[in-house]
């Protein structure tokens, strides 16, 4: 299983040294029990990491679904799940086959409303296919 074609990939780089200013304005109105209470109605500057947006266009990747995480956690007494799913874009199948950690992307997702009955690999290349961005990529 697989997916292929043309895709516009955009990625968010956050750097560890450069930041930049963010202007945080409190609304009057806040919750007493919000942490930021005592600066409701004021404005603050605060450095934050700097971000890059870095928006590539391939004209043919080989997208795989790498690895299928199911984690468990509680609150309280319920028991949840969540299904995280890693993808990895490659230039063709060949490559991917030869080195899978050489990819040229790789992005994690959650599936969500995950049917047990159904194939897992199959229900997140069909989650895929519902998002824009892979919306041009077909079954490999």
């Amino acid at each position: 299983m697989a997916l292929e074609g043309r895709i516009t990939w955009t990625d968010i780089q956050t750097s560890i040294e450069e930041t930049e200013d963010l202007v945080i304005t409190y609304p009057e109105d806040m919750n007493e029990n919000d942490t930021h209470y005592e600066k409701r109605g004021t404005t603050e500057t605060i450095q934050v990491p700097k971000r890059t947006m870095t928006t590539t266009t391939y004209d043919y990747v080989y997208l795989w679904v790498k690895q299928i995480d199911v984690v468990y956690n509680f609150v309280g007494e319920e028991k949840n799940e969540g299904i995280h799913y890693h993808i990895a874009a490659y230039n063709s199948k060949d490559e991917r086959d030869a080195d899978q950690e050489n990819f040229l992307f790789h992005y994690v997702r959650e599936l969500q409303f995950a049917n047990k009955d159904q194939n897992i690999w199959q229900q997140c290349y069909d989650d895929l296919k519902k998002e824009e961005t892979f919306d041009n990529l077909i079954d490999a």
